[in-house]
């Protein structure tokens, strides 16, 4: 009874895994109506750039985008799903 009390623990912890703070994976929204999207793979494509496509690398508070013109972000999480970002302008972009 034991042991099927810890197997059920820990399936419920592995359905309900989120991912950690502070991560970019995903596809995130601008009030502007443009998404970026960040792979797992590293690919990262803005909605308003139709076939662009840069190489992310996060280095803490720093975004690497590594393409056709190399860009550079720096990001500040206000909260899981909300980020301030910083390139030639200020803006916040929130995860759905």
């Amino acid at each position: 009874m034991k042991y099927a009390f810890l197997i059920l623990i820990t399936l419920f912890i592995a359905c309900t895994k989120q991912e950690p703070p502070n991560t970019l994976t995903g596809v995130w929204h601008r009030d502007n109506g443009a998404t970026y999207s960040f792979f797992e793979d590293s690919r990262f494509q803005q909605s308003d750039k139709p076939g662009a496509q840069w190489v992310w690398i996060k280095k803490g508070n720093q975004v690497y985008l590594y393409g056709n013109l190399d860009r550079f972000w720096t990001v500040d999480f206000v909260g899981r799903d909300e980020v301030i970002v910083i390139e030639d302008e200020k803006f916040t972009i929130t995860r759905k």
